[in-house]
């Protein structure tokens, strides 16, 4: 019977591609990360006077997906993080009362455009996988189907809700 110790055993020997392949299905869609990067640039992009962001063109690039080589293994804790690129871009929107016909006119001001990098980290506490939960994983293991190993993990209550950890903009 396959124990948590030869899980870890097997984690342990994944290269950086294998990483990405096992871990990937257990952290955040493209469409989670580029709602992260909108909301971190309305929170970064307060403007007074009546200016505001417009529409955000955002997206991620899916090339740059960054992976440690080995995941991070803590006796049977497994913290895995990732770091993936994005761009944005939106015109600020400026409106111009005109009192006397009280109306409001937006009009386009600067355009802005940013590149993003996200860090996110999962993390799996392997004493609560049961006897069959480790059976399995050790069949994806050995049969190398890691993206059906890193389903399976993720659907079982050793796996957290990933995390991200920072999101750093930097306009271009």
């Amino acid at each position: 019977m396959d124990t948590i110790k030869d899980l870890v055993a097997k984690i342990e020997k994944f290269d950086r591609s294998e990483t990405a392949e096992a871990f990937n299905p257990c952290f955040n869609t493209e469409d989670q990360l580029v709602n992260a990067i909108n909301e971190k640039l309305e929170s970064d992009s307060t403007y007074s006077g009546g200016e505001r962001s417009g529409d955000k063109d955002t997206e991620i690039d899916e090339q740059s997906i960054y992976y440690d080589e080995n995941p991070s293994i803590d006796d049977d804790e497994i913290t895995v993080e990732r770091t993936i690129q994005g761009t944005s871009s939106f015109d600020e929107e400026i409106d111009i009362r005109d009192h006397e016909e009280n109306t409001t006119d937006t009009i386009t001001g600067k355009e802005h455009n940013y590149e993003a990098t996200i860090t996110e980290r999962c993390n799996f506490d392997l004493q609560e996988l049961d006897k069959e939960e480790i059976q399995n994983l050790m069949v994806d293991i050995s049969e190398k189907d890691l993206e059906s190993f890193g389903t399976d993990l993720n659907s079982t209550k050793a796996a957290s809700k990933p995390e991200i950890v920072k999101i750093e903009l930097t306009e271009i």
